[in-house]
């Protein structure tokens, strides 16, 4: 029986990363369904319509939607040649905080002890410029973490990652401010 041969390191290099790639788009759609879960739940718990619920469920998808599309175009204008499944990834894991504040809403429906946490809430700060709105907390270590990633990515620079973030900070305040009315 002839022995295997042993697989290039240039192909084990590509599998891993494949692998990776793979792992982290799962990673990002558990975390896009909590997401959903959680921001209906919140909704269900608070109002009885079937419309405010759907319309949650539905700002929440568009509102993923439109920071993968963000994270792309700047990849595309900065060249930095990511790829859709590294920004998916990226996208996974900078959605971490999100999701957690989504938790803490729901919880602290019931437990008062998270009451405190509301106090951090974008929605509850005031704005000394109309149009745009402070970052909670939650936003924040997204945006660091955003910053973080983008970073350790092969063709990104300091300079780089400050202006997406940056871009996705002024998109991110603008269209939570209301500005972006999808309903």
């Amino acid at each position: 029986m002839p022995a295997r041969a042993a697989a290039s390191p240039k192909a084990t290099t590509l599998m891993g990363r494949s692998m990776a790639a793979s792992y982290s788009c799962t990673f990002t759609y558990v975390m896009f369904v909590a997401h959903l879960a959680l921001s209906a739940a919140a909704v269900a718990v608070t109002s009885d319509p079937i419309s405010s619920i759907a319309q949650a469920v539905m700002s929440t998808a568009i509102g993923w939607t439109l920071l993968l599309a963000l994270l792309v175009v700047m990849a595309f204008v900065f060249r930095t040649g990511y790829e859709v499944r590294t920004m998916v990834g990226i996208l996974g894991w900078t959605s971490v905080p999100i999701v957690l504040r989504a938790l803490e809403s729901l919880l602290s429906n019931w437990i008062p002890a998270l009451t405190p946490l509301r106090l951090m809430d974008a929605a509850q700060l005031r704005s000394s410029v109309y149009w745009f709105r402070p970052l909670d907390v939650f936003e924040m270590t997204a945006v660091l973490i955003l910053g973080l990633l983008l970073r350790r990515q092969q063709g990104s620079s300091i300079l780089k990652s400050i202006l997406t973030v940056l871009v996705v900070i002024a998109a991110w305040c603008i269209t939570t401010r209301g500005y972006l009315r999808l309903f």
